[in-house]
């Protein structure tokens, strides 16, 4: 029988090695290698099998066997039941320390669209002014006293439509140029108007001339208006209501009618205006209240407060009664899961918003509204965000978030102020009016706090010097300072300075203010032209910042946004600026030009991600190395950006909000993380339905969460990310691959520099202590991989896997939730551990490495305690072995430090500790002074893992300033080494006393026997007849029976005041003395 195998064998391998060598190359190339897998397979197989026909009657039997042969092993390979494994060797290694969590931008509140995250929905709640700063550039000619903007045609203005700033807008702003020729000149703008086609501003003094292209930032503010320069008859600043932190009201009269309102605010309106895909983007449930304050002119003027959705039913339609002095009204309303449905509706329906209405109800009468809010009355959290908001969060567990909403424009005070007193903001050189309006700086961060995330502020570019610093005594100054800014924290709610809430602050000035700063730029009106000044200004203000005198370099990281797409701006940047410690990128990725199967749109999205050296990004980071400064790289925005060409949306919006989000966006930035040591990174952006693209088209891109409060779905980027910071955590450490190394291959195309040959099978690991983590990526569209993990130390057999794979590539949550991650409990894990990864997966594992007895918290830290007194802490020891029986706790021995002020109050454990089991130690710290105390023990155990555990304890002793052992809550002299009792109360110490008491009985003068008690001791007798009362002796702590010992220097000086001081002392002690 052996013969006869071995034969069959034989002529299987030559028939197969002829058939091949036979084939023409082009009928065995597969395509297997760059996915197809399967198809590829099948067609070699029939290749082979027909050469063997070909070869006559003797190789056909011999063909039908290779062909089924083939056949089943190209089966297998489809279903990816594969013997190679991929071989993935984890270690403690670290490629970077204490690595952030990933995290994301907040964008702006929408009360239109999806990002509704804020409990008050109502903007402007406060009926506000506006503000308006700007930043604009000088074009020549200019004089001394006048300038002309660029960048700026004044017949593009549009009066009707709003378009372009009217003669008078810039009348009394502040003015500041802060690049060129007259750099340094502040002043105010005496008037504004238009000349040569441009906008003219005339400055109140004299100065040096601007050349051309000068930077000069103006700040504007408005009064008696709702954001526009003219004042507006609505607008009330003569009357609020009381106690309010705004400065004005709304004032309405009878507009004719009881049906026409004189208030509208209108909310969840992008799916009539913009996209009806979008759906109702805002769904009302739940337990709702809305307050606000109004008056009437006359009492009994009666008013009408409404919220509805059109067409579809009110959620509170309430008539209100007013006085002719202001009240507070509040209403609370009921609305059931389902009144405001969430659907269906065709694209030929009408789609209705939400409208939150006022109306007067008495013919000419007149009122007054203050300070209105409409929210969930149920939310449980402290800040201003809605609970859904925080706890999707949460749920993400961002390391950063960036708080870019647009906040060009904004004064400090503004970014600061109550959301009744908060004034919508404006920037743009093109519009007349500000509208703007968002959180403020105190909300978010109150969020990053709730939330455990580092801040990240972008400072509006138009903060004057003063703002600068005050911003720095906001975030830095304690409230015992008395400046104006940290009494302002405090008066908002938070008493510490929040750089003892954060380890770090991120500082970012702008955003992406290299712009071009005309009309194709984004940002026109807040933009500086180039890196050259951007470098220069950013350093100027940052230098400025760091000035303050409570400033903590320790605590903040300053930032400027570089351009990712023009790396050598980066270098400009560097050339002028020393000021900053980091250089940010917005490297989006996502190019899609060319779409004829699966793999020319996936493969070149993952393989860019993995082929960091040819990005711009690395580029930019050695130009920047090359300064030696040590500046970090970070990311402040990452996502895809497949916003141009003419991709079909059936291509398109499943590429960008599709089931690959998952892995593309996570992959790119932890790539950035490992290869060029970008720690600090925010994708962009929290939430978001789409964004209308240059050809007008919606492109559903950006957003991770589809919306917040009407289908409520996560986007496969946020679940991505999700799962990834789940793993985040310690250091990130190396990983190597052996073994099988399956890879794919790309032209090209879709953004790739050149073909990549890349592997599909990924990995990541992170390790903190016991705690290890694995991010592992399966890129192959249509294989499964096997893999086997060899771990640094044994594991627990008890780990959790996170893993997303989908079915389909191009699948989404858009419609339906058909995507998310699975968690599962991993029972039998070890060392090794072998798995297959799905197609196109993410999986991450965590899992510890504790066995055996461990000791929670390593060192245990005592509260501040008064000497004298003693305080208790727990120990948690655990035994983390899962079998084995209990381990024996046979000693715990002091090693090291001073043992003498800790005891051990638990007895050991009599039957050791079962497997999975803890027992609680009681430690007791009793400091006898003050200082910092520390003792090192040892466990020993009968645990073969861990035979001796190490602890440490740590304490402060407090309270005993002068070091008598006696806390001075206790201490009659807290300033006295020598007494801390008073028991007759005469102002002397007991022991001082006791050493005249002595002295009367021993020595050989009989006149002083009477001496026996503490009360014969008398303050103002001089026992020594050295010419000095016991009182002055005892204060200046000379010997009482020693009539040579005498107060000496400025002490003498000084007797005669501090005896008249201790007998004003002792008459009050004796009189306060208890009987």
């Amino acid at each position: 029988m052996s013969f006869f195998w071995g034969r069959v064998g034989k002529l299987f391998c030559q028939g197969v090695f002829n058939a091949v060598a036979a084939a023409p190359l082009g009928a065995i190339a597969t395509r297997g290698h760059a996915g197809t897998g399967g198809n590829a397979s099948s067609r070699f197989a029939m290749v082979v099998a027909a050469r063997l026909f070909h070869r006559g009657r003797n190789q056909s039997r011999l063909a039908i066997g290779v062909l089924s042969v083939l056949l089943t092993l190209s089966a297998a390979a489809q279903s990816g039941d594969s013997k190679a494994d991929t071989i993935i060797q984890l270690s403690e290694t670290p490629v970077m320390s204490n690595v952030r969590r990933l995290g994301v931008n907040l964008g702006g509140p929408e009360s239109y669209a999806a990002s509704q995250y804020m409990k008050n929905i109502i903007p402007n709640p406060g009926f506000e002014s506006g503000e308006y700063g700007m930043v604009f550039h000088t074009m020549v000619p200019a004089n001394s006293t006048q300038v002309l903007q660029d960048f700026w045609d004044t017949a593009w203005n549009n009066d009707s439509l709003n378009i372009g700033q009217p003669i008078g807008f810039w009348d009394g702003a502040d003015y500041e140029i802060v690049y060129g020729s007259a750099k340094g000149r502040r002043g105010t703008v005496t008037s504004f108007g238009h000349a040569f086609g441009r906008y003219l501003y005339n400055f109140d003094s004299a100065g040096a001339v601007p050349d051309q292209w000068s930077v000069v930032f103006v700040r504007q503010q408005f009064s008696n208006s709702f954001g526009t320069k003219t004042p507006a008859s609505n607008a009330d600043s003569s009357t609020k209501r009381p106690g309010s932190p705004g400065v004005q009201s709304l004032h309405a009269t009878w507009p004719g009618a009881d049906w026409m309102s004189v208030s509208s605010t209108y909310f969840d309106s992008y799916w009539r205006d913009s996209q009806f895909e979008a759906g109702k983007l805002m769904i009302i449930e739940g337990n709702w209240r809305i307050e606000f304050w109004a008056k009437g002119k006359n009492n009994g003027d009666q008013m009408r407060v409404r919220f509805n959705r059109e067409g579809e039913g009110s959620f509170i339609n309430r008539v209100v009664t007013l006085s002719n002095q202001w009240q507070k009204y509040t209403y609370d309303f009921s609305v059931a899961p389902g009144a405001d449905k969430l659907g269906p509706y065709l694209a030929t329906d009408y789609h209705p918003i939400l409208v939150l209405n006022v109306n007067i109800l008495t013919p000419n009468a007149e009122i007054w509204l203050d300070d209105m809010a409409l929210y969930k009355s149920d939310h449980a959290n402290p800040t201003e965000f809605t609970d859904r908001f925080v706890n999707l969060l949460k749920g993400l567990k961002p390391g950063v978030l960036r708080d870019w909403r647009t906040q060009f424009g904004a004064s400090l005070d503004n970014e600061l102020a109550d959301q009744f007193a908060r004034k919508v903001t404006g920037w743009r050189p093109h519009e007349r009016k500000a509208t703007y309006w968002g959180y403020s700086l105190h909300d978010f961060l109150e969020l990053c706090q709730e939330v455990d995330a580092e801040p990240w502020y972008v400072i509006p570019p138009t903060f004057s010097p003063e703002e600068l610093q005050n911003l720095s005594a906001y975030l830095c100054a304690p409230v015992s300072s008395g400046h104006p800014y940290a009494l302002e924290r405090a008066a908002l709610g938070q008493n510490e300075p929040w750089t003892t809430v954060f380890s770090k602050i991120h500082l970012e000035y702008g955003n992406e203010l290299w712009g071009a700063a005309s009309g194709s730029d984004p940002f026109f009106g807040a933009s500086l032209l180039g890196g050259k000044r951007l470098g220069q200004i950013a350093h100027d203000r940052f230098t400025i910042l760091r000035s303050g005198p409570f400033f903590d370099d320790s605590k903040f990281d300053l930032i400027i946004g570089g351009q990712n797409g023009a790396p050598a701006r980066q270098g400009e940047i560097m050339d002028e600026s020393t000021a900053h410690d980091s250089i940010a990128l917005a490297p989006y990725f996502g190019a899609l030009g060319t779409w004829n199967t699966q793999e020319e749109i996936y493969y070149p999205l993952f393989a860019r991600a993995l082929a960091t050296p040819l990005s711009k990004a690395y580029t930019s980071k050695q130009i920047v190395d090359a300064y030696g400064t040590d500046t970090e790289m970070s990311i402040y925005e990452i996502n895809y950006h497949t916003t141009g060409g003419n991709i079909p949306s059936s291509i398109r919006d499943p590429f960008t909000a599709g089931a690959s989000g998952a892995l593309a966006l996570p992959l790119y930035m932890m790539c950035f993380q490992r290869d060029l040591g970008m720690n600090l990174q925010c994708a962009f952006t929290a939430s978001g339905f789409s964004f209308r693209d240059e050809n007008g088209d919606y492109v559903r891109v950006w957003g991770m969460l589809r919306d917040i409060e009407g289908t409520r779905r996560k986007r496969p980027t946020w679940l991505g990310v999700e799962m990834v910071n789940k793993a985040m955590f310690g250091n990130l450490v190396e990983t190597t691959h052996s073994g099988a190394i399956p890879t794919r291959t790309i032209g090209a195309i879709n953004g790739l520099p050149e073909a990549q040959t890349f592997p599909v099978v990924n990995s990541f690991a992170y390790h903190d202590g016991f705690d290890h983590s694995v991010v592992l990526y399966n890129l192959d569209l249509t294989l499964s991989h096997s893999i086997v993990l060899q771990h640094a130390r044994t594991p627990q057999s008890v780990a959790t896997m996170y893993q997303f794979a989908p079915g389909d590539i191009n699948a989404t949550n858009e419609d339906a939730q058909l995507l998310d991650y699975t968690t599962a409990a991993i029972t039998d894990f070890g060392n090794p551990y072998a798995m297959t990864l799905p197609s196109k997966s993410l999986t991450v594992l965590t899992w510890s490495t504790k066995s055996g007895i461990t000791a929670a918290p390593p060192t245990l830290v005592f509260p501040d305690t008064e000497v004298s007194l003693t305080t208790t802490s727990n120990m948690t020891v655990t035994n983390e072995a899962t079998t084995s029986g209990p381990r024996d706790i046979t000693g715990i021995t002091a090693v090291a430090g001073d043992p003498s002020v800790f005891q051990l109050l638990t007895a050991l454990p009599i039957n050791g500790v079962a497997p999975g089991s803890s027992v609680q130690f009681q430690w007791r710290f009793s400091p006898t002074a003050n200082g910092s105390k520390s003792a090192t023990y040892e466990i020993a155990t009968t645990d073969p893992d861990n035979p001796i555990v190490t602890i440490q304890l740590v304490g402060n002793g407090v309270g005993d300033d002068d070091g008598d052992g006696v806390p001075a809550s206790l201490d009659a002299f807290p300033n006295n080494p020598f007494d801390w009792n008073d028991t007759d109360g005469d102002g002397m110490g007991d022991n001082f006393e006791q050493m005249i008491i002595d002295a009367a009985q021993n020595d050989s003068d009989p006149t002083n026997d009477w001496i026996q008690t503490f009360d014969d001791v008398l303050p103002f007798d001089d026992f020594d007849n050295d010419g000095h009362e016991n009182i002055q002796e005892f204060i200046f702590r000379t010997d009482p029976t020693d009539g040579v010992s005498l107060p000496v220097g400025g002490a003498a000086a000084l007797t005669t005041v501090l005896t008249a001081l201790g007998a004003a002392i002792i008459r009050k002690r004796r009189n306060t003395r208890p009987a």
